[in-house]
């Protein structure tokens, strides 16, 4: 038998990870006699991991044997796989070979994301792949940078258990930005590392807090910087804490295009005092920053007491202005009114606010009507106002008709129209009059309580008293509630007409009569019918004509009044003149006069050739004065007598002055004797009065 050698590889097979290297013994076995060197060759295949043997022609000894040690190296980066190792031996004509199975085996770690952003919502996924597909092997996980929410099968949260596929994976995930280095470890595999960014962007204020006023605009600036390589549109929007009606805020611009960085400036209007937070909402699809800025917010109330005020026109309103610190506020205020009704003023303008302070506001004399003030206080850009409301109330008053006629002893009404405005607190108003001319009276009652708008009538009465003198008046009818009144006034022409008489006193004997003239004449514009009556005493009778007379205005008229009396005596006659209410009279004294005619003596005894006398006494009665003719007659004489005679045929006589007249009775020596009658007449005018004398001739 020919001569030969055996050759194998022991170990015939190994696992290395890429980078590594195993090693197996090549054993040379002498057959039938061999012995010699032997020459080795080792090729892999498919081509990756290296092959060397050491020594490479080792000597076999005859009947023994002879080694050399394979080492198969795999290079970090050597393909997984199954590789086989051929060593070929050769010697001179003989050539044999062994082969060496090498698998080669790895993890493969991966991310699913390379750079997340840093938020807490957003994971990458992080594999451990076995380039074996090896099931139930536990990979465990651990990271410099964030942390580990979850595993896809199996294990902890920072460790998976590989399945069917010889993979296995945890999440990673970072609030913060940052580079996070992840380490895979698996029992039998090599540690493998791979990293994932964390990116993000910071926001930040400047400055973080401020103190201002209501009313005042400030700015603050946003800067925005990328971490990490962030890059990305960042949208802004602001949000106020505390009391979000309390302040406005906005940011522009809007949103901002970061490379590196950039900013944007918040503008705040505050309304009200206080203390707030402005948050800066900064954000690009998960990442959202919030810095904020503390305002202190300083202000003043202001407001006005009473802020709702009713008063009379012309009457004055004035009220307190005041004004409080809110939040700390000191500083000067200005103060300013405006209104629609004229002359409104504050004082002082100018006040310095500690905690609190006053002014007052005055509107003198207002006109009616319903009328707002505006008082502002202004410090700075911070203004405040406070609203006054006033409503001014009046009435009018007017008269239907503005001017009467009123004859004496007569009325007349006026209506006085009184109007409330439509601002009326509801008020009853006090009507009463001036002027009103002495001997009338005018009569004028209060309104009723009056809505506001109401109109009521209230009648105005003037009455002419019989005593008063006929002209023209002013008559002033006045409404009044405390300090406001109006007044309207009424003419008032007085009509009227006169009588007198003349004479007034008439005197004419018994049997006669007398006369007296009336004479009317209008007063003031008089005109109308004037009738005539008397009033007589019993004994007198009396009679005008015309018994009715027409006056025109300033006219005049006249009639004649006849008196007649058989009695003596003395009367009082009224005469009246009447025209609707007015009347007048005038008294016209009546003397009824005579004279009395007395004999000293009615009877005589005369002897014949004798004589006798008889004093004849004339007496005034009610004032009769006048001349008085006497004559003396007897009855049944003869040429031969008895002879009458008077002393004196006419006589006067007055009231206390009698007069006297002596008849005489003469005989002759031859008068028959006998008895005879003398007869005394005494006349004046239609007056006439005897007295008869008995005379005896003895």
């Amino acid at each position: 038998m020919a001569c030969d050698f055996g050759i194998s590889a022991s170990p015939a097979s190994s696992i290395i990870f890429p980078g590594g290297s195993a090693t197996s013994t090549i054993t040379l076995t002498s057959l039938n006699g061999f012995s010699g060197a032997v020459n080795l060759s080792p090729s892999v295949s498919p081509i990756g991991p290296t092959a060397s043997v050491s020594p490479t022609n080792p000597s076999v000894t005859l009947g023994g044997a002879g080694t050399s040690t394979l080492t198969v190296a795999a290079a970090a980066g050597t393909s997984t796989g199954i590789y086989t190792v051929t060593i070929q031996g050769t010697s001179g004509p003989v050539s044999h070979s062994a082969t060496f199975t090498l698998t080669v085996i790895d993890l493969t770690l991966s991310a699913s994301r390379s750079s997340i952003p840093a938020d807490f919502t957003t994971t990458s996924t992080i594999t451990a792949q076995l380039s074996n597909s090896a099931q139930g092997i536990t990979v465990s996980f651990s990271t410099d940078f964030g942390y580990f929410p979850s595993s896809t099968q199996g294990g902890s949260l920072t460790s998976c258990i590989t399945g069917a596929s010889g993979s296995c994976a945890v999440t990673i995930q970072s609030p913060v930005a940052g580079v996070g280095t992840i380490t895979a470890t698996a029992p039998g595999y090599p540690t493998h590392q791979v990293s994932v960014t964390f990116f993000d962007f910071s926001a930040t204020v400047s400055p973080p807090a401020i103190l201002t006023a209501v009313g005042a605009t400030t700015t603050a600036t946003v800067t925005l910087t990328s971490l990490n390589g962030f890059a990305g549109t960042i949208n802004l929007a602001t949000n106020v804490f505390n009391n979000p009606g309390g302040m406005t805020c906005s940011v522009s611009p809007g949103s901002v295009t970061l490379g590196s960085s950039g900013t944007a400036t918040v503008t705040c209007t505050p309304q009200q005092s206080g203390n707030y937070t402005v948050v800066v909402f900064a954000s690009s699809g998960t990442l959202v920053h919030g810095p904020s800025i503390s305002y202190t917010v300083r202000d003043f109330s202001l407001f006005a007491v009473p802020n709702a005020v009713t008063t009379f026109a012309g009457g004055g309103v004035s009220g307190t202005i005041n004004l409080n610190s809110l939040n700390g506020f000191t500083g000067t205020v200005n103060l300013s009114i405006t209104s629609t009704s004229p002359n409104c003023v504050v004082y002082p303008s100018t006040v310095t606010l500690g905690s609190s302070t006053s002014a007052t506001y005055s509107c003198p004399e207002p006109v009616d009507g319903v009328f707002t003030a505006t008082v502002t206080g202004t410090s700075g850009s911070t203004s405040h106002s406070a609203l006054i409301n006033i409503w001014v109330y009046d009435f009018t008053l007017s008269a239907a008709p503005t001017s009467v006629a009123v004859p004496v002893g007569g009325s007349a009404t006026v209506n006085v129209l009184v109007t409330a405005d439509q601002q009326w607190p509801g008020f009853s108003i006090y009507m009463f009059t001036t002027g009103c001319p002495s001997g009338a009276t005018c009569t004028i009652g209060s309104t009723p309580p009056l809505n506001p708008g109401q109109s009521v009538t209230v009648p105005l009465m003037i009455t002419a008293g019989t005593g008063l003198t006929a002209g023209n008046y002013i008559v002033t009818a006045t409404g009044q509630i405390g300090s406001l009144m109006h007044s309207v006034n009424i003419s008032v022409a007085i009509k009227d007409f006169s009588l007198t008489a003349s004479p007034t006193t008439v005197t004419f004997n018994t049997g006669s009569t007398g006369t007296s003239s009336i004479s009317l004449s209008s007063l003031n514009g008089f005109a109308g019918t004037i009738t005539l009556s008397t009033s007589s005493p019993a004994g007198v009778t009396t009679s005008c004509a015309p018994s009715s007379i027409s006056l025109s205005s300033g006219g005049t008229g006249s009639s004649t009044c006849t008196f007649s009396s058989s009695t003596v005596g003395t009367y009082a006659v009224t005469l009246s003149g009447t025209s609707g209410p007015t009347t007048h009279a005038v008294t016209v004294t009546v003397k009824v006069v005579d004279f009395q005619l007395t004999a000293s003596t009615t009877s005589l005894s005369i002897g014949r050739g004798s004589a006798g006398t008889s004093t004849m006494t004339l007496t005034s009665l009610n004032g009769f004065s006048g001349t008085i003719s006497l004559s003396a007659t007897i009855s049944g004489a003869s040429s031969k007598g008895p002879f009458v005679s008077l002393s004196a045929s006419s006589v006067s006589c007055s009231s206390g002055n009698p007069g006297t007249s002596i008849l005489t009775v003469s005989t002759a020596s031859n008068t028959p004797r006998g008895t005879y009658i003398v007869t005394v007449t005494a006349t004046n005018g239609s007056l006439t009065h005897t007295t008869v004398i008995t005379v005896t001739v003895t």
